[in-house]
């Protein structure tokens, strides 16, 4: 696949399995066995685990929204910037209390695509910006 071929795979994980809400259609553009590279406390690897943070994610901020500010694709990686806004309105994110706020916060995500199908995640979230509007800078740190 080509390099725009490969930025056409990371917009679709963005636009409609994220923001489009479509967490089944993971099945067919993250790969079983993905790897991640920077997971989240307590969420598992591959498929599985990119479908039980999103979806763990989805039921704290409903109405998240992201955007992709900056996308540059080289070889079989596309490299991503992108912006998360959100009410904390759904259940309580790693043991805090939904304050009804909104949240912004942005990300440098790295993937690596093999036909047409994410086989690898790095990320680099400013989880002490999104961690300090949830009220829970402290456990930032932590993590």
């Amino acid at each position: 696949m080509g390099l725009e071929d490969n930025k056409a795979v990371a917009r679709r994980i963005y636009e409609e399995v994220l923001n489009g809400r479509n967490i089944d259609l993971a099945d067919e553009l993250v790969a079983e066995d993905s790897v991640e590279n920077d997971p989240f406390p307590g969420v598992g690897q591959g498929r599985k685990g990119f479908k039980q943070f999103w979806k763990m994610f989805e039921a704290s901020f409903p109405d998240y929204r992201i955007s992709i500010e900056d996308i540059i694709a080289e070889g079989d990686k596309v490299v991503l910037r992108i912006r998360v806004k959100a009410d904390y309105t759904g259940e309580p994110f790693i043991g805090t209390v939904p304050t009804g706020r909104e949240i912004e916060f942005e990300s440098i995500d790295i993937l690596r695509i093999e036909n047409g199908v994410v086989t690898e995640h790095w990320g680099e979230t400013d989880a002490i910006a999104m961690f300090d509007q949830i009220g829970a800078v402290e456990l930032a740190i932590e993590v």
